[in-house]
């Protein structure tokens, strides 16, 4: 069975890089969520301020703007996980207080396609 319109969620999946935008875009829809795909930290603080429901946050680095996206995201008390090939970026969102569940990319194309599937 397939799941009603209320209870498909919406990720907001933030990443400039387009190919790994269709590669987690793919995962997440075949996961039964709606993804809204933006490419930039302003883009992503847009949608969070605005009217579309989001359930959860998944972000690149973003060559290390994602602070901006996670601490927009953990302000409206939405789950954030990054997905990045930097493996500093853990420690240093840790320095500014901010807990983030993270997985580096080359770790995530790794994984069981099980694992790879809680994007």
């Amino acid at each position: 069975m397939g799941q009603t319109e209320a209870e498909i969620q919406t990720v907001l999946l933030v990443e400039d890089d387009d190919e790994w935008a269709k590669i987690f875009t793919d995962v997440l829809k075949k996961a039964g969520n709606r993804v809204e795909v933006v490419r930039s930290a302003t883009e992503a603080r847009e949608v969070l301020n605005g009217e579309k429901p989001i359930a959860r946050v998944v972000t690149d680095g973003l060559e290390g703007n994602c602070v901006r996206v996670v601490r927009a995201a953990q302000q409206r008390g939405l789950p954030v996980k990054v997905v990045s090939s930097d493996y500093h970026l853990r420690r240093d969102l840790g320095e500014q207080g901010l807990e983030v569940d993270f997985v580096a990319k080359r770790d995530w194309v790794r994984a069981s396609a099980e694992e790879r599937s809680k994007l």
